[in-house]
């Protein structure tokens, strides 16, 4: 059988004393990535309501309320809207901040251990910078159709 390692195995040196290595050393921060998940959460909720009311339009006897009702979810997309706006500052004043920690881990260290202790963080800022684009993408194409309702 294998042998049991315990959790305090992990946090022991390499071999002849030697630290373990470690990669990037920027701070994580998992709140944006909480964020957007909220955000596509909420993305799914304003499609459920779309559906909801592109099925109401069938009847022509609740069009000013589906008219009412429309108007309302359109204004909950433009909040929607200006907090995505809102993360994808916060994301590129995060973005600027590791760029400046990396150019001057570059000046001190080099290119490769400014690489090593800050690639990472770079790809999660460009990972989610791409996530909350395409939520952009999607919640426009969804307001449009549910202005096509008042046609």
């Amino acid at each position: 059988m294998g042998e049991i390692i315990k959790i305090s195995d992990f946090n022991k040196g390499h071999k002849d004393g030697e630290p373990k290595k470690t990669g990037d050393k920027t701070p994580v921060s998992f709140e944006e990535s909480k964020e957007i998940i909220e955000m596509e959460r909420k993305y799914a909720d304003f499609e459920e309501r779309y559906k909801k009311l592109a099925f109401r339009q069938r009847d022509p006897k609740g069009q000013e309320a589906l008219k009412i009702q429309a108007t309302g979810l359109i204004y909950d997309i433009e909040e929607f809207e200006a907090q995505i706006k809102h993360l994808q500052i916060k994301i590129m004043e995060r973005g600027r901040a590791v760029e400046e920690q990396f150019n001057e881990a570059m000046k001190e260290k080099g290119f490769e251990v400014a690489e090593k202790e800050f690639s990472t963080a770079s790809a999660r800022e460009v990972d989610r910078s791409i996530k909350l684009l395409d939520l952009e993408n999607k919640i426009a194409a969804l307001k449009e159709q549910i202005t096509t309702l008042f046609e």
